[in-house]
């Protein structure tokens, strides 16, 4: 670990310190006003500059405007320049050289667990005061208690109320905190029998008048600044709890620890490292969750913050900010009470069927995706697009970057997250109400239902094709048990194929519901479109990938001895190389890069006579489930010869709405080209017509947004009521 000595007790040195985590430790704050000498700054002594040389740090941040002359400084005192950095404040001040760099650019040993926002931008505001509630339990601790008070009354921050709750003192607690009382109105005391030190918190609860609510014991004290950073990060209210790291002090047996860690529930499952005296939460948790467990008499404090983070991830100060002290004669729950019997009682509690706080205002989704945005997933988009215009808020978070990017509006909340901790953290910070996710490999798995099972989140799901036909994905996606969690409330199937696979699966049949794909109509649609008298232009529009079957188009094309026909493959993937191969030596044939957006697609389909896509089951089991393509077709008024692959049949009817022939066989393909070309322009235009009759039927993108709403409206109708259907 990394031994720093911070060079300026201002606020600049507040905000250095504040950055910093478990990567740095922070030995002493220096400054050249003597004033402060011996003072501290975020519980870190003050010192001289002539005694930084005898602490030997690693590291030496100057946080100050006067860098120049102390780097200067310092060199003098024997620091070597290497293991000086400087770091960034503010361009205000009359002698700031603003015209030079430092030599040395700053670093901050920011660690990535802290929160962006705090990492951004920290620094107390005086545009953000809350009210405080301070609970501080008692019982003959009159030894210790003015040192806790002191530790308030010292705050920074100034708007707080304490309420010392005493548990039956017998000792002189009633005298200490009276004469506390009348020099300060904020302190109220409250008394009660000997009912635990729960009781006393939940008494403080009760009376309570803050928007924020903290806690101190009678054998802690908090650092001068502990209010004023904590509520300067709840001025974010993504946020609704917060914690800082504390000293330890065993003064029997001269120990010193300090502890600072990130948050991880599963780490804090198996043991409590976060202390009630630097942990903040905002009132309204009480009323969601309830207080401390009376029926406990040990681990309460853990029990608090175990189910207050696992709904609401905390930021991390990383810094102490309080100090807890060990002392001969002061009696705690730790030495009294037994530990496995409340431990039981911790680990058996139900802690799913709890009651959600939940801010008023438009529904939000969450759209949790393995790569986002992808051009060859348009219908997620499209998705999002619909509902943002229903007036539903909608966030994307997504583990990785697409390869191949589809082009999205700035103004859509996309964010990038890299472990459960972090889409936890972003969940809570949109307030999120319900989960949908798109795929059932690999992401629903790792991360969807593990947080919303932590989190007591409903989620649905939409599989496709690649992510349960594979057969190398079979045991990755597990969608039995993703789809068997008590929050799984719907798994949507793209049409009558999956249904009945998935269930055939093990997918709970009342949870399956056909909601199609969504695509841009209005991009594609063409009023009133025309045959033409004869066949001549035929594409195809896919990712060139096995499953499309274009190597079979090209070759059953080269069979056909139409010479004015003409075959365009469109698109990307790594079977371009083979493709190009196939159709060398054809000049009817030609294979064009994209398209790369709906527009481009659309300008494609202009004029064509057939559209082709003669999916196949590639050698992994992998096919296609309702390519959207052929919806777009469909309605730029393209006739379409594809395979009955999956739920394709559910929109392609042989002869009614199209052109179906025997997937994998190049002879059927040649067969189903030659029958349509020789097919009359009578025939051709009622193909037409009725394709797009049953495409706005059953496939209009209104309709299956609309299918979505009314579901997730079963789901959550509170929370729906009030959307536009």
């Amino acid at each position: 670990m990394l031994s720093v000595v911070v060079f300026g007790a201002g606020e600049a040195g507040r905000q250095t310190i504040a950055s910093m985590g478990s990567s740095a430790r922070v030995v002493a704050v220096c400054d050249n006003d003597s004033a402060k000498h011996g003072g501290s700054l975020c519980g870190h002594p003050i010192i001289a500059p002539d005694s930084i040389a005898k602490l030997a740090p690693d590291q030496v941040i100057v946080a100050s405007m006067y860098w120049r002359e102390i780097v200067t400084q310092l060199v003098g005192f024997g620091i070597k320049a290497d293991q000086i950095v400087v770091a960034p404040v503010s361009s205000g001040g009359a002698n700031r050289q603003s015209n030079q760099e430092p030599a040395s650019t700053f670093e901050p040993l920011i660690p990535e667990w802290m929160s962006v926002n705090l990492r951004c931008a920290y620094g107390f505001s005086g545009s953000y005061e809350p009210l405080v509630s301070a609970i501080l339990p008692t019982r003959d601790r009159a030894q210790t208690l003015p040192r806790a008070i002191e530790s308030v009354l010292a705050q920074c921050y100034r708007n707080w109320e304490l309420l010392v709750v005493d548990d039956g003192s017998l000792d002189d607690t009633a005298s200490i905190v009276e004469q506390y009382r009348i020099r300060d109105p904020r302190i109220r005391f409250l008394v009660q029998d000997r009912l635990g030190v729960s009781a006393a918190r939940n008494r403080g609860l009760v009376e309570a008048s803050g928007e924020l609510i903290a806690y101190v014991d009678s054998d802690n004290r908090w650092h001068p600044d502990y209010l004023a950073l904590m509520v300067c990060a709840f001025r974010d209210d993504a946020f609704d709890t917060g914690y800082a790291g504390i000293n330890l002090f065993d003064l029997e047996t001269g120990r010193f620890r300090c502890v600072v860690n990130p948050y991880s529930y599963e780490r804090l499952l198996k043991s409590n490292w976060i202390d009630l005296n630097v942990f903040m939460h905002r009132r309204e948790l009480v009323e969601e969750m309830g207080g401390f467990d009376e029926s406990m008499t040990r681990l309460v404090d853990w029990d608090l913050i175990l189910r207050y983070t696992r709904h609401h991830p905390p930021f991390v100060v990383g810094s102490a900010l309080a100090d807890y002290f060990r002392e001969s004669g002061v009696s705690c729950v730790t030495n009294s009470e037994p530990y496995l019997e409340n431990r039981v009682r911790l680990e058996s509690k139900d802690k799913v069927g709890i009651k959600r706080f939940r801010r008023p205002g438009r529904p939000r989704i969450a759209y949790v995706q393995h790569e986002f945005p992808a051009l060859s997933q348009t219908f997620v988009q499209n998705e999002i697009s619909r509902l943002l215009a229903k007036e539903v808020d909608v966030s994307v978070f997504h583990f990785r970057d697409s390869a191949v990017r589809a082009s999205i509006p700035d103004a859509w909340d996309v964010a990038k997250f890299s472990n459960r901790e972090e889409l936890a953290y972003l969940i809570a910070s949109r307030r999120i109400d319900l989960v949908h996710t798109h795929f059932a490999v690999p992401h629903p798995a790792d991360f969807v239902v593990p947080v919303c099972e932590r989190m007591c989140l409903p989620f649905t799901i939409k599989p496709h094709a690649f992510d349960i036909f594979r057969r190398d994905h079979d045991p990755r996606h597990n969608i039995v048990k993703t789809a068997g969690s008590d929050l799984c409330s719907a798994v949507y199937c793209e049409g009558t194929y999956h249904r009945a696979f998935l269930e055939g699966q093990g997918v709970p049949c009342l949870k399956l519901e056909i909601v199609r794909n969504v695509f841009e109509i209005d991009q594609f649609w063409v009023a009133n479109p025309t045959a033409r008298s004869s066949v001549v232009r035929l594409i195809s529009i896919s990712r060139f990938v096995e499953k499309k079957g274009l190597h079979l188009l090209v070759t059953a094309f080269r069979e056909l001895p139409n010479p004015e026909l003409r075959l365009e493959l469109h698109g990307y993937g790594e079977e371009r190389d083979r493709l190009v191969a196939l159709a060398a030596g054809d000049s009817r044939i030609s294979i064009h890069e994209g398209p790369r957006c709906p527009a481009e697609t659309a300008e494609v389909m202009r004029d064509a006579d057939l559209f082709l896509l003669p999916c196949v089951e590639d050698r992994n089991g992998d096919t296609d489930g309702l390519p959207t393509v052929i919806m777009e077709a469909i309605a730029s008024g393209v006739p379409v010869l594809t395979t009955p692959i999956a739920s394709t049949g559910d929109l392609v009817q042989d002869r009614k709405t199209g052109v179906l022939v025997a997937s994998g066989s190049v002879a059927d393909l040649v067969d189903g080209i030659q029958r349509f070309v020789v097919l009359s322009t009578q025939v051709r235009q009622q193909l037409i017509d009725d394709a797009r009759l049953h495409l706005r039927a059953e496939f209009d993108p209104d309709l299956n947004t609309i299918r979505l709403l009314q579901s997730w409206g079963r789901i959550l109708p509170g929370v729906f009521r009030n959307v536009s259907i």
